[in-house]
């Protein structure tokens, strides 16, 4: 079992104490194959994911904006940052047309169906291949996601999200980022 799956399987049992969903890294999604994201027909719900279809999927290791949580701008006007962040993972989705694999699902047990795809996606830009969930958080239009605890699911989009803000990269550049893991973990 590798490293990445061991921390797929830890994450499913805290899911599991937690009670409202189950992480299920299994067999048959890990063996799904590669997809790209749609360049039409596809609803962005947030910087973070998208709806094709039935299917909704989900950037592992990121947390984009909420909607409905504002800054201001650079002339002061205020920007919905939830849908900033929606509409830089369209542009990017659109421009670069990534590849994703899954690699868990997660159930809600009030469904108890499978409603969201764990996905990591790359893309490339010129001659190098890059993940989509570092892109989007490099450029300052993500967040690293952090668990119940506060600790980062994934330690290198914590350490590229300290260099996007020291940096003042995308959203950064504004003095009120409304960040997304204090509403999160406060609930």
């Amino acid at each position: 079992m590798t490293g990445s799956c061991k921390s797929l399987r830890k994450m499913a049992v805290m899911a599991a104490l937690a009670g409202s969903v189950l992480l299920i890294p299994s067999e048959q999604v890990l063996a799904d194959e590669a997809f790209r994201i749609p360049r039409e027909h596809v609803q962005f719900l947030t910087g973070d994911s998208w709806r094709d279809g039935q299917k909704t999927m989900r950037l592992y290791g990121i947390q984009s904006c909420l909607r409905g949580k504002v800054y201001s701008d650079h002339l002061g006007r205020k920007q919905d940052c939830g849908v900033v962040s929606a509409a830089v993972l369209a542009a990017i989705v659109h421009d670069t047309n990534p590849v994703c694999r899954p690699v868990a699902s997660v159930l809600d047990r009030s469904e108890d169906t499978k409603s969201t795809v764990i996905v990591v996606c790359t893309l490339r830009l010129g001659d190098r291949e890059l993940d989509l969930g570092s892109l989007l958080i490099t450029q300052g239009f993500a967040f690293a996601a952090l668990a119940n605890g506060g600790k980062p699911v994934y330690m290198p989009y914590r350490i590229q999200e300290m260099i996007a803000r020291q940096a003042k990269m995308g959203l950064w550049a504004f003095d009120e980022v409304p960040l997304p893991s204090k509403d999160l973990l406060a609930q």
